[in-house]
């Protein structure tokens, strides 16, 4: 996962990448014009050519990969594509009362080797991560994602919740669930929650076609993975 590099990993690897590309350029400039091209340049332009090869090959097979050897997800980060369904408690209120009854949630994840997308809709909104950060700590099997959303409110309740930033917090243990995410969320409006999902498809699956399944369906997924 391109994420869980840190900053002066990424930054050589960026590097060394132009260097190459740069120097493959270059080679096949020589080799057009002069018919002839140098064994180092040669060489460069080979090492560029497979490195993208493998990238573009690993950025479409990555999930059967991870799939069949487990060990990956253990050592990398879990495959967490797909979506999933629970529940979210809330601290935020109304002018008459404390909302403490569990909200139904939906979490979309969009996952690649070098991209990660969240996406999460409640009753009357919807947020979109602005930016995620992952976190892997296979030696204690903690996996974590924490990502910056920006929440629209949706028009049929305007005046209800106004469109606001937060921070969520995810983590899993593949020891105790592989299909259970846990965590909690902050808001701009000062109000914050838990957050306890499971993994209900590994494709994205429409709100529309979740919408017959009634709370309790939610209620005993997650109970089944506890």
């Amino acid at each position: 996962m391109w994420m869980l590099l840190t900053r002066r990993i990424q930054i050589s690897i960026l590097v060394l990448s132009t260097i190459l590309a740069m120097t493959g350029i270059d080679a096949l400039l020589e080799f057009f014009v002069y018919e002839t091209v140098s064994l180092l340049k040669m060489a460069f332009l080979i090492i560029f050519l497979i490195g993208t090869v493998a990238v573009s090959v690993a950025h479409w097979v990555w999930r059967p990969i991870w799939r069949r050897f487990p060990i990956l997800g253990q050592l990398f980060f879990p495959d967490l594509n797909g979506t999933w369904k629970g529940m979210l408690h809330t601290t935020w209120e109304d002018a008459q009362e404390i909302t403490s009854a569990p909200i139904v949630t939906t979490i979309w994840i969009r996952q690649n080797l070098f991209t990660f997308h969240v996406q999460q809709e409640v009753n009357e909104s919807s947020s979109w991560s602005s930016q995620v950060f992952l976190e892997a700590q296979p030696e204690v099997d903690r996996y974590r994602l924490r990502y910056l959303c920006d929440n629209q409110q949706g028009a049929t309740v305007p005046d209800q919740s106004a469109s606001h930033e937060g921070v969520a917090t995810l983590e899993m243990s593949l020891a105790t669930s592989v299909r259970r995410l846990t965590g909690h969320y902050y808001t701009s409006q000062h109000t914050s929650g838990d957050i306890d999902v499971v993994h209900v498809s590994g494709n994205i699956v429409p709100t529309q076609q979740q919408e017959s399944k009634p709370v309790a369906q939610a209620s005993n997924a997650m109970s089944s993975v506890a």
